[in-house]
């Protein structure tokens, strides 16, 4: 929409960007189908997500922090992936993200005070905490993996895909190009294949002062269609290329006035058949009051992240482990 009169967009956004400090639950359900004659296998991981979000002119910092993880798992592989996550929560540092206006991830702001404590904690706690010696190695690669991914691969975590939407300036009419940043998705089921999608308003509703919002996925997986015909023929000569399904959608009411996150979800599907899926499903629930600090205008220097003692933290990453064909 223009306004002709003075010759400016004055196109209205859904919602707007206050300085906000919210704690959530968030509680993860994955699902690994892999054929009939094999039991599926279920995580659960619950964790308490602190989220700090301060606007800064055109740039918002969000700071993350992550405590009392605890998971289930009726697979022993899974099992041991949850004790490590919960060892990691001795490390303590909060992540902190720098997003543009849209509510786009730009980087990680204070990557090394997070690998300093990871150095620390590796020299000084982890031999007590582990005392076996392979053990620890398979611990520091997991963590330091983790590190990397956390660094260069952010957007592929959907954790922080939910925490982090990119949907700052959506408008509050029928527009086509509200759509998320383009990111990628390395499949879990067929080795090589690369996805890239972004996230679209697909319908949105009000309730002053809440804002409803649904997203789906669009992606470029009908240009892959060489890549998975040559799979379905050479791996699953019973099925169709057609059955191959990649979804990811995502549900928000946010706050209007701040862009608070009051509850969201996201739903995750890759599969190649009925018999033979990964599924994620994420559910964030606000748990208190939020403290609104529209009056702060101290904003401390992204090399020295406000700290939050006796918090403990964890990184989140989907399960390490990948069922890959081929």
């Amino acid at each position: 929409m223009f306004n002709f009169l003075f010759g400016k967009d004055t196109e209205i956004y859904l919602l707007n960007q206050q300085n906000f400090s919210s704690n959530y639950q968030l509680t993860t359900k994955s699902c690994f189908v892999m054929g009939k004659n094999n039991p599926p296998v279920h995580i659960l991981s619950t964790a308490m997500v602190d989220l700090k979000q301060i606007v800064d002119k055109k740039k918002i910092i969000t700071r993350i922090s992550v405590t009392d993880v605890t998971g289930e798992a009726d697979h022993n592989n899974f099992k041991e992936s949850i004790r490590e996550m919960q060892l990691f929560t001795e490390i303590n540092p909060v992540i902190e993200v720098e997003r543009g206006e849209t509510g786009k991830v730009k980087r990680i702001s204070n990557m090394s005070e997070i690998r300093g404590e990871w150095e620390k904690w590796k020299d000084r706690q982890l031999p007590s905490a582990v005392p076996d010696e392979r053990k620890q190695q398979k611990v520091i690669k997991n963590y330091e993996t983790g590190l990397k991914l956390l660094e260069y691969n952010f957007d592929k975590n959907l954790q922080y895909v939910l925490l982090l939407p990119e949907c700052y300036q959506f408008t509050n009419y029928h527009n086509p190009q509200d759509l998320g940043t383009t990111k990628t998705y390395s499949s879990r089921l067929i080795e090589k294949l690369d996805i890239f999608y972004r996230l679209r308003k697909r319908s949105f509703s009000e309730e002053n002062p809440l804002v409803k919002l649904i997203l789906d996925s669009q992606s470029d997986i009908e240009e892959k269609e060489e890549q998975l015909i040559s799979f379905y023929e050479k791996y699953l000569p019973g099925f169709s290329h057609k059955d191959y399904l990649f979804d990811i959608k995502a549900e928000y009411t946010f706050n209007k006035n701040t862009s608070e996150i009051m509850n969201g979800k996201l739903s995750f599907i890759e599969k190649l058949h009925s018999d033979f899926f990964y599924a994620i499903e994420l559910d964030l629930a606000k748990q208190k009051t939020t403290i609104n600090e529209e009056q702060e205008t101290t904003i401390p220097p992204l090399s020295q992240p406000q700290r939050q003692p006796k918090k403990k933290w964890s990184i989140l990453l989907d399960d390490d482990d990948s069922f890959v064909i081929g």
